[in-house]
């Protein structure tokens, strides 16, 4: 995986289970081959089901090899993404058009929802910052 310049394009690419899997896979190797930036970040979505192929994981595909120097990282979403209860609560924020920080101060969103959102963020922003390094301005010294 490469390193990113600091004004290139990041393109975060979906890639989903099930069903979806073969058309997410499809999509991302057309845009790793139509667009010229090293900055794509694939995010790994069990949602309709795993994200294999042919009884693969994504890393070990002839797609995922032939991308993977365009490929910045990946963010691997957990199974409590793919929970009824959680997607109900996703859909209410989402349908709201909320932030994960917005939704946390909304009070008709339940208090076990703001929960599993807090729990979603914390485990999606650490990814984040790994595969991106410190985001934003330095602190002040």
């Amino acid at each position: 995986m490469s390193a990113l310049s600091a004004w290139s394009v990041i393109v975060y690419c979906p890639l989903a289970g099930g069903a979806s899997g073969r058309g997410t896979l499809a999509a991302l190797a057309s845009a790793c081959e139509s667009l010229p930036t090293q900055g794509f970040i694939v995010w790994l979505n069990p949602v309709f089901g795993s994200v294999a192929f042919d009884g693969k994981p994504f890393e070990e595909t002839k797609t995922f090899a032939r991308m993977k120097d365009k490929l910045r990282g990946m963010v691997r979403l957990s199974q409590i993404s793919s929970n009824m209860v959680h997607q109900m609560g996703m859909r209410q924020m989402t349908s709201r058009h909320l932030s994960y920080k917005e939704a946390m101060g909304v009070a008709a969103i339940s208090l076990w929802d703001r929960q599993r959102f807090a729990g979603t963020r914390r485990e999606i922003y650490g990814q984040l910052l790994g595969v991106l390094g410190r985001v934003g301005p330095a602190a002040p010294s």
